[in-house]
């Protein structure tokens, strides 16, 4: 897979992933997302980083009229947010992949971490099929679904901060090595 990838870790393809994730994202926190808040008077299944409890999740799926639900369902579940994880899956992986041939971090392990982001994809996936289950009423929400659900958000966040880290950390010592080149330049 990684192979595959480093067609797209040229500047172009970047910056295109970058401003095709962001502009989804700018759609869900613009237009689905406040709609969704308007209502539920409170923070969506998906925003919640650290998760939630059977009560919190019981809280919004009372608040919800069956237009937000509807709303919810599409297009924020089955359209924006199932592009924006692979967008963003793809992002992270390409500038990690970059940022670690620019920063000396292009070992085997540093390679394989480049799939960080695709198992943080899979677990928002994973999320949305268990919110769009509460949301359809194929499940009724219980302690252990909800518990699942709320475990893959925290997935979900986990591995994509860990991926943003790693590419903090690459940048940091790419930037590093950018200073003593320039300053053995000027000084040499």
């Amino acid at each position: 897979m990684v192979s595959k990838l480093t067609i797209f870790t040229t500047p172009k393809w970047i910056i295109t992933l970058f401003i095709a994730s962001h502009l989804v994202l700018l759609l869900m926190m613009t237009i689905t997302f406040p709609r969704i808040e308007s209502v539920i008077q409170t923070t969506p299944f998906d925003l919640r980083t650290f998760g939630y409890t059977l009560e919190e999740a019981g809280h919004i799926l009372d608040k919800m009229d069956p237009g937000t639900r509807s709303l919810y369902v599409f297009p924020q579940i089955l359209l924006l947010d199932v592009l924006y994880p692979l967008l963003l899956a793809l992002l992270l992986s390409t500038l990690m992949m970059r940022m670690g041939r620019l920063s000396g971090f292009a070992s085997r392990f540093f390679r394989a971490l480049t799939i960080l982001p695709f198992v943080g994809m899979l677990c928002d996936y994973a999320e949305n099929t268990c919110v769009l289950a509460l949301l359809q009423g194929w499940r009724e929400p219980s302690q252990g679904f909800v518990s699942m659900a709320s475990t893959f958000t925290q997935l979900k966040s986990l591995f994509t901060s860990l991926a943003w880290l790693l590419i903090f950390f690459q940048t940091v010592v790419w930037l590093r090595i950018k200073l003593v080149s320039k300053k053995a330049t000027v000084y040499g």
